[in-house]
């Protein structure tokens, strides 16, 4: 099986050309996002990264070995800035290849 695609990755309305990646609001809904003509930049990332990890899974890339990109890790904690309690909530991102780099080049994956 080939590395995932970017229907896969981002929803069936993902579409690229030279210059452009589409990524339909609607096809973030399954991860929570209200599609609206103001929503953050933050917001339409978080997205993003929630719905890649649906199928970016560690299971996945060792059935997969194609797969370069997996979350590992997934936790909560709670946070003081600026006197104010936030939650965090951190994602692990793992970006793999064949050892014959050192610098990390988006092409690659």
């Amino acid at each position: 099986m080939a590395e995932p695609t970017l229907k896969e990755i981002f929803g069936d309305s993902a579409s690229q050309t030279v210059e452009t990646v589409t990524i339909s609001k609607a096809d973030l809904a399954v991860v929570g996002l209200t599609a609206a003509s103001n929503n953050t930049g933050e917001a339409i990332l978080a997205a993003v990264i929630a719905k890649a990890q649906l199928v970016l899974t560690l299971e996945r890339q060792e059935l997969h070995p194609e797969q370069s990109i997996a979350f590992s890790e997934d936790s909560q904690n709670l946070v003081i800035r600026n006197d104010q309690r936030y939650r965090q909530f951190t994602k692990v991102i793992n970006f793999e290849k064949v050892d014959d780099e050192t610098d990390f080049d988006p092409d690659w994956f």
